[in-house]
Parts: structure tokens; C-alpha cells; sequence
């Protein structure tokens, strides 16, 4: 019997989970429940973005805690069950950043690929950098915001 882990089944993912930094491990948990909870709301329809007060002006983001934050959400999203695209990604890093207060805008685009068929994607913004969803945005028509 072999003392290293098997290399493929669930056994495999739990390695591969308690591989990831032991001191972001509560942030690993909280990405999943979001992560979770935003996928719910969005099948059943009853998804409310986060809102900020129009008093508060929001905390100035810390480098760290924004690169945790996206960090946790793309390692997790791998790993999950259900559909964790850029949409979802997108998402849960809002709520997870608004936990933190700290203002974000989600930007829902739509453009045409080589094939001339009809692509939407989604990113996430704090002030003018893009956390999540990068790439050639520049190609995307903006259908939506959302602060």
C-alpha cells in the first residue's frame, strides 16, 4: 500500500484542496458558501446585488485583501460542483468584497466570436482595475453595470 495519495477520485480532491495555503483556509470556506449561495439565488431567480449606502464612501482596498479574495474565488470555482464561470466568479466576488466594504462594479458585456455567434461575459471592477473576467474586454459591448 502506497503512502501517497491516489491520483484520481474524490480522495485526489481533498488532497488537492488541503494542498491550497493553510492560512487562507476560512476564506477557502467562505468562498464556497457564497459561491453556493450565489448559484442558488441565480436558479431560482432571486439574486439582489449588493448595495452600498450612498453615505458610505467604502473602505480604500488593501492590495492583500483584494488579491486573497480573487485568489480564493479562482482556485475554489475549479473545484466546485456547479457552474462557476466568469458570471458567477464575478458575483461572488462582489458579495465577498462588499462583506469587506469595499465597492466593486460588476460589468456584463456581449460580443461576437470567430463564428459570428453571440458570447456575453462578465467582469468585476474596484475603481478603475479589473479583478475578475480580465482578458481583451475592449471587444465587449457593456449591457449592464452593476455598483
Amino acid at each position: 500500500m502506497s503512502m501517497f495519495p491516489p491520483k484520481t477520485g474524490r480522495l485526489s480532491l481533498v488532497f488537492k484542496l488541503l494542498a491550497l495555503k493553510p492560512r487562507l483556509y476560512p476564506l477557502y470556506a467562505e468562498t464556497v458558501i457564497i459561491s453556493a449561495l450565489v448559484r442558488l439565488c441565480l436558479l431560482n431567480g432571486k439574486y439582489n446585488f449588493p448595495r452600498h449606502s450612498a453615505k458610505s464612501e467604502g473602505s480604500v482596498p488593501s492590495r492583500t485583501v483584494l488579491n486573497n479574495v480573487v485568489l480564493a474565488v479562482t482556485r475554489i470555482a475549479k473545484y466546485t460542483p456547479w457552474r462557476c464561470l466568469c458570471y458567477e466568479q464575478s458575483l461572488t466576488t462582489q458579495v465577498m468584497l462588499a462583506r469587506r466594504n469595499i465597492h466593486s462594479t460588476l460589468f456584463l458585456g456581449v460580443s461576437h466570436d470567430s463564428h459570428d455567434k453571440l458570447i456575453a461575459h462578465a467582469w468585476l471592477q474596484v475603481k478603475e482595475e479589473v479583478l475578475m473576467g480580465d482578458g481583451d474586454l475592449s471587444r465587449f459591448c457593456i449591457v449592464a453595470t452593476f455598483p
